[in-house]
């Protein structure tokens, strides 16, 4: 018998009672040992350390810990030539995040993959967190927000014609039942 009724009340109790180290414990007994995010990638909460942040409406600070579905995205950076349609498929990618899903994104290391307009566009469809293979911007507006980012770091210097979503929704559907990294996420 479940413990819980839908996926609110499922991610609900997983950032309750689980913390990363168990999961991963209990991923390496079950012989999926390649399942940590690299140790660079960080809470920004915890690497810019402010007072807690609870928004009115609000009971917890939100940004140390996530749980929800994988929503990949797989960016390049663009060097030289102009991208024919700036951000490439960011927009698309926003737009097609769902309640309870994680924002991840990797590949491009040229300029910040998240800020403050993005964190209150994922907040506004429902999505849950980012995470990051790389830099973070607008780090007050996004801090103030109350929105777990997991980054390796922040960086003023802005995507628009320095990095091109290629991809998103890479691996598994958002209706597999296997849990592992590509279906649900847990970090805290």
């Amino acid at each position: 018998m479940a413990m819980w009724k839908n996926d609110d009340e499922m991610f609900a109790l997983m950032k309750e009672k689980l913390y990363t180290p168990v999961v991963g414990d209990i991923l390496d007994q079950m012989g999926y040992k390649h399942q940590f995010l690299p140790a660079s990638i960080r809470p920004l909460a915890a690497q810019v350390p402010t007072a807690p942040y609870i928004l009115p409406g609000e009971t917890e600070d939100k940004r140390l810990r996530l749980a929800g579905y994988a929503c990949t995205v797989l960016e390049n950076d663009v060097y030289e030539y102009q991208a024919q349609k700036p951000f490439g498929y960011m927009t698309e990618a926003l737009d097609d995040l769902k309640p309870n899903e994680i924002y991840i994104a990797t590949g491009a290391h040229n300029s910040a993959l998240w800020g403050e307009l993005l964190t209150a566009c994922g907040k506004a469809r429902g999505a849950v967190g980012a995470v990051l293979d790389g830099y973070t911007r607008d780090t007050p507006k996004v801090i103030e927000q109350n929105f777990p980012v997991f980054c390796t770091g922040t960086w003023a210097q802005d995507s628009s014609v320095r990095t091109y979503v290629f991809q998103s929704r890479l691996g598994r559907s958002r209706s597999t039942t296997a849990t592992s990294c590509s279906a649900i996420l847990t970090a805290c």
